[in-house]
């Protein structure tokens, strides 16, 4: 399979396709692309476990496959903006251990190199990457399908679980991306998206090509409320981004385009509501655990 999913990936115009998707910025993404892949495409395992260290990425991948855990059987699952793939095993691996194996994942980004530096991680566990942008993810699954289809593959065109991991402060409008996935979202379906808090570094910008500096994770809620029917927010305690004095916590977002019967608003809490699978037998901690973090996330 991956043979025929790296010819796919291989065989990307980047200019042709972003045009198809009438996206305004080609050249911004275009040279995005190139940054990605020039400095981080095969090193990205490297750089995020800089960033967070090991007790600090267990802490992220608990948080979303806590989230995700009750997923109807079989669900797909899409992780948006997934790079070389790095969260994305490590919340099927997670969801595999609290007996989900029965899931299926599929990973979305706009750098091909990416793409295929995932190809050689995941080896033989099924991830099916493809190329597309966070604000257009219908239209990106839909360009992708027929030459997908060629090859006996198959790109869901809704899912039951969506989840982002620090792509969104790379986006322009959170809420054009908010829109995008809630149109990938099934009706029961559970969103989750993790970022950075507002932090005042502005040379970011500059230094890693950060269009937001982090995020009010309460005014991005209000945000998140006028596209989902179901939002809550919590931050990550004991995780900061931190490089050369700077520092900036995280939070996590989850929506659901309806409101279930159960779903609770936890406001500004802290405290991580989720079921508190705990990792490795450690104890029960949810997204609470304590972790430093080296190096400045992108």
């Amino acid at each position: 399979m991956n043979g025929s999913i790296r010819q796919l990936i291989e065989g990307i115009n980047l200019d042709r396709f972003l045009r198809g998707l009438n996206i305004a910025e080609v050249e911004v993404l275009i040279e995005n692309a190139r940054y990605f892949t020039e400095n981080e495409a095969e090193k990205r395992a490297e750089i995020v476990n800089g960033l967070f260290g090991d007790d600090g990425v267990k802490t992220i991948v608990q948080a979303i496959a806590d989230h995700l855990l009750d997923l109807p059987p079989n669900s797909a699952v899409l992780d948006v903006g997934a790079g070389t793939g790095f969260f994305t095993l490590g919340v099927k691996r997670r969801l595999a251990d609290l007996s989900r194996g029965d899931l299926g994942f599929w990973a979305m980004d706009v750098t091909p190199a990416m793409l295929l530096a995932m190809l050689k991680e995941t080896g033989e566990e099924v991830i099916v990457p493809f190329f597309g942008v966070a604000e257009r993810l219908k239209e990106s699954i839909a360009m992708n399908t027929p030459r997908y289809q060629e090859t006996g593959l198959e790109i869901p065109p809704q899912y039951a679980g969506v989840f982002s991991v620090l792509a969104l402060h790379h986006c322009q409008e959170p809420q054009d991306v908010f829109r995008s996935v809630s149109s990938v979202l099934k009706e029961t379906g559970m969103a989750v998206f993790v970022d950075l808090c507002e932090h005042p570094f502005t040379e970011l910008r500059e230094e890693m090509g950060d269009v937001h500096l982090g995020f009010d994770p309460a005014e991005l809620r209000d945000t998140a409320r006028e596209v989902f029917d179901h939002v809550e927010w919590q931050k990550l305690p004991g995780i900061k981004c931190e490089e050369s004095g700077r520092a900036a916590e995280l939070f996590i977002l989850a929506a659901r385009n309806h409101v279930l019967e159960g779903d609770q608003d936890y406001g500004d809490n802290v405290a991580n509501p989720g079921k508190g699978h705990a990792a490795g037998g450690e104890p029960e901690r949810g997204a609470a655990g304590g972790a430093g973090v080296r190096r400045r996330a992108g």
